[in-house]
């Protein structure tokens, strides 16, 4: 949703988040941010939360192999 329209070549220097965070829990030791302060701080982009259709595709069968028609 930037509306940026080309190709870009780009380094992101980053590390995951912890998948249960505490809010005392310290900020990142080491030479990396968490990915959004790294797009915020590296690329000048912002991350933003929002609710959006997506299209979703579902599978509800499937064959091992093909049959005739």
């Amino acid at each position: 949703m930037t509306g940026l329209k080309d190709f870009y070549d780009m380094k992101l220097d980053w590390i995951p988040e912890p998948k249960n965070p505490k809010p005392d829990d310290p900020p990142p030791s080491g030479p990396y941010p968490y990915l959004p302060e790294a797009l915020q701080e590296q690329l000048g982009l912002k991350m933003e939360s929002r609710k959006a259709p997506i299209a979703i595709l579902i599978v509800d069968h499937a064959e091992r192999y093909p049959t005739e028609n």
